[in-house]
């Protein structure tokens, strides 16, 4: 065998050696590392939050009852006196409407519908509070018989309650206490932060459309989560989680296991 060959198998040899002789701190320190991942990951798991819930919408109330102002027939509108927010008193005049026969309602033109109008109705409140209307009414709009027009909410609110509708196939799993987070929809919730409630009543019957209603008490203030205070109107809308069970992140993945050995 040529010299230099020999010298590079004797090179190869070594480093062979080498290698195969790993220092014992190099393998303590990486059993280490291990170790402290494996904890990490375990210590994570347990301290994040992973919940099961169920996501509903609702719709957020007073208590004692609000009125509700309703039109008695087909009509236009004709004056609206007072703005949305406005505090009024009992027989305040809110709106007129101008009554309207079956036929000219659905769709004459606008002078033969004047024509054959009854005659002019004045709504009035029928209770002292603050009017929050529907939606933005205008004078010469169209409304139906039966439509909701406005609501009168009390001053002095005792407390804010919330309705979900919940599916018959997941009504089984609420409970009265279950916490409940509220996000609204005019705040939105990553600048606003969410309000939080608990359930105090649950329907036993559910409606035509296979939904029981889940009654929620919420803070007598409306302080979200971030200190923002929410201005408060009559029927807010928006959407609510219904947290089942408080699972930290290690449960939700043994949660699996667990099933397979009770069966």
């Amino acid at each position: 065998m040529p010299k230099e060959e020999r010298q590079k198998s004797m090179r190869s040899q070594h480093v062979q050696e080498l290698m195969d002789k790993v220092p014992n701190w190099i393998i303590r320190w990486g059993n280490l590392v291990l170790l402290f991942i494996t904890f990490s990951i375990f210590l994570l798991s347990w301290i994040i939050k992973y919940p099961e819930t169920i996501s509903c919408e609702v719709l957020v109330k007073s208590s004692p009852n609000v009125y509700q102002g309703y039109s008695k027939t087909n009509a236009i509108l004709d004056s609206v006196f007072v703005k949305d927010g406005d505090v009024i008193t009992e027989k305040h005049p809110i709106l007129t409407t101008i009554a309207l026969t079956n036929n000219n309602y659905s769709g004459e033109k606008e002078t033969e519908k004047v024509k054959e109008i009854k005659q002019d109705t004045l709504i009035s409140g029928f209770s002292k509070g603050v009017i929050y209307y529907t939606k933005k009414w205008r004078k010469g709009e169209k409304v139906t018989a039966g439509a909701h027009l406005f609501n009168i909410v009390p001053q002095h609110i005792n407390n804010y309650l919330a309705e979900l509708k919940i599916p018959i196939r997941e009504v089984n799993k609420i409970k009265l206490g279950q916490i409940v987070k509220i996000k609204l929809k005019d705040y939105p919730y990553k600048e606003n932060g969410i309000i939080t409630g608990k359930v105090t009543s649950i329907a036993a019957i559910h409606d035509k459309d296979g939904f029981n209603t889940v009654a929620v008490i919420l803070p007598n203030k409306m302080i979200t989560s971030l200190d923002k205070k929410v201005d408060f109107k009559q029927d807010m809308k928006g959407s609510a989680e219904v947290v089942i069970q408080d699972l930290r992140l290690l449960e939700r993945f043994l949660s699996p296991f667990r099933e397979i050995l009770e069966k």
